[in-house]
């Protein structure tokens, strides 16, 4: 589970799970407190609802500790019901099928939860039989829906040799952002203008060349040299945000040909 670096600190944390395959963590949102429950359930026993049913019954004060907070149960459950796969994929409907999800759909009752991600929207590709079911789901409390914009699978999103879809939801909650001052921006630097311009500033602040002859003209060229440098910096160097994930390495031509390829991938989704 990966939390933006443009999140204040301050405005989340993490709340320790007694299992590897849940990973909970609670924000400070401008709609109260939202705790994001990230769950893989496995599919030959319900361990991890088990558990997740001891650690809610224990602990719902702490994780919903007013009645208008929220809480999302999202992630890969491994269960198959009519209320959200097609109709068409009836076959995995079977009596042992529909038990299992059934001590889900109870844990889905007692909380209050409603299922965002609408019925019909399949999240994984089978690799062998190229047939698209629904093992992944995504839950909140009743009045969180009123928060929604939007939850959808994101085909063009999809990772390279990877069977499942990323799911996208959107929430109209607001959080602290970190405090990060901009940055120079040099790969968009016009270098012509720059080199042009820091000419024009070394003439003016330090004069022609010429043989520097104590220390103390040395001293003072030197600083002039970076006056003449800053000013130009300032005129001719755009400011930039940090990049929320941090890829120092990207450059324009890598965003066209991302765009060219989620393109593919949605027109290869839909055919």
């Amino acid at each position: 589970m990966l939390v933006n670096s443009k999140l204040s600190t301050n405005t989340w944390k993490q709340i320790p799970f007694p299992s590897r395959d849940v990973v909970i963590i609670q924000l400070e949102t401008s709609g109260g407190q939202c705790t994001v429950v990230n769950i893989y359930n496995d599919n030959t026993h319900d361990e991890t609802v088990d558990a997740l049913e001891r650690f809610l019954n224990d602990n719902i004060q702490e994780l919903r500790p007013a009645e208008g907070d929220h809480m999302l149960w999202l992630g890969d459950f491994n269960r198959h019901h009519p209320l959200w796969d097609e109709d068409r994929n009836s076959h995995l409907f079977t009596a042992a099928a529909l038990e299992a999800s059934g001590e889900l759909l109870e844990l889905v009752a007692d909380y209050s939860m409603v299922q965002i991600l609408p019925k019909d929207v399949p999240t994984l590709q089978s690799s062998s039989t190229r047939n698209w079911t629904r093992p992944d789901n995504i839950f909140c409390t009743e009045h969180t829906s009123g928060y929604l914009v939007s939850c959808n699978m994101a085909p063009e999103k999809r990772g390279p040799k990877t069977d499942h879809l990323p799911i996208l939801t959107i929430l109209e909650m607001s959080t602290t952002a970190s405090d990060e001052s901009p940055s120079w921006n040099y790969c968009s630097v016009d270098w012509e203008k720059f080199r042009s311009s820091l000419k024009d500033s070394l003439t003016e602040l330090a004069g022609p060349p010429r043989v520097l002859e104590t220390a103390d003209e040395f001293q003072l060229m030197a600083r002039k040299l970076d006056e003449a440098l800053c000013r130009t910096v300032e005129s001719k160097v755009p400011k930039t945000h940090p990049h929320p994930h941090k890829k120092r390495w990207w450059m324009e031509d890598l965003t066209k040909l991302a765009n060219k390829l989620k393109q593919l991938h949605k027109t290869a989704h839909r055919y």
